[in-house]
């Protein structure tokens, strides 16, 4: 059912082919790159994961307040949106943050390795969870009080489990990118 997040989770980054046209996030990476990592250092990734945590908690709250307004179109055209950023967001953490760091801690940092990995397969969960709501009300007639309040019970759940994770990722994970960046000589 979710083939698609397991391919963006299983994807490994593969080189530049001649004539193609580079992603942002590809592009973005190369900025500092450094050839002899599997994925550059990007000086500025960090601020712009913060910048789509914040415009992901801002779609989140315009579908909830569309729902207790009943606004049909609003909720569809920012589940849309949400679906398609966070998307995005999660196959750019994937290739970006999740390789660069792997890289590091499997050499040299164990303890951190584990944390890691944790981040990851949690990450993997609540993505899961995440497409799951998604697809659950994307595909919903919303004809009833109760098809609108389910809606906000769902979406208020993702929004608590999505501010705890965006919390500990931005306390926990991101320090790790710029410290591993620093520690092996890589900025």
């Amino acid at each position: 059912m979710f083939e698609f997040i397991k391919k963006i989770f299983s994807r490994v980054p593969k080189k530049k082919e001649e004539g193609k046209v580079e992603s942002k996030s590809t592009q973005r990476s190369q900025k500092t790159a450094n050839s002899s990592l599997p994925i550059p250092y990007n000086s500025n990734l960090i601020k712009s994961f913060k910048s789509e945590h914040q415009r992901l908690l801002e779609l989140h709250s315009n579908i909830i307040n569309a729902a207790k307004i009943r606004d049909e179109q609003q909720i569809i055209n920012n589940i849309t949106q949400f679906s398609q950023e966070i998307t995005k967001h999660l196959s750019e953490e994937f290739t970006d943050l999740y390789v660069f760091l792997e890289f590091f801690a499997t050499e040299h940092l164990p303890v951190e390795k584990e944390t890691i990995s944790n981040f990851r397969k949690e990450m993997e969960e609540i993505a899961t969870t995440v497409m799951s709501i998604i697809h659950k009300h994307q595909a919903a007639t919303l004809e009833s009080n109760e098809s609108f309040d389910e809606l906000i019970s769902d979406f208020n759940t993702l929004g608590g489990a999505l501010v705890d994770r965006i919390s500990r990722e931005e306390d926990v994970l991101y320090p790790m990118y710029d410290s591993f960046a620093h520690q092996f000589g890589v900025v």
